[in-house]
């Protein structure tokens, strides 16, 4: 369903898990996978946060998007979720970025 949702020209994959806001509570943080080596990730982020406006419901929107070079996977192309989880607890430790308002 996400990966509907956060499908564009520029994505050629994504992933969604959960993470702890500053209240402690999980919000959607999105993993995306671009086509393009030099993609512009303020652009993607844009066009993304928009795709969620017109799709998803306000509380599935995801409030963080990281663009990496790849999904981590298993042996037989799962999505290794741990390792996402794993990541986001450490840029939540090394970056204290706000999450993404969807309110204009």
């Amino acid at each position: 369903m996400f990966f509907f949702a956060l499908r564009t020209k520029e994505t050629a994959k994504a992933a969604v898990g959960g993470r702890a806001d500053a209240d402690g509570l999980i919000k959607p943080e999105a993993w995306i996978v671009t086509n393009q080596k030099r993609a512009d990730p303020a652009k993607i982020e844009g066009e993304l946060i928009q795709l969620c406006k017109e799709k998803l419901a306000p509380y599935k929107y995801p409030r963080w998007f990281n663009i990496v070079a790849e999904l981590p996977k298993t042996a037989t192309g799962k999505i290794q979720r741990f390792r996402l989880k794993a990541l986001s607890e450490q840029t939540a430790r090394n970056d204290a970025q706000e999450p993404i308002s969807y309110r204009e």
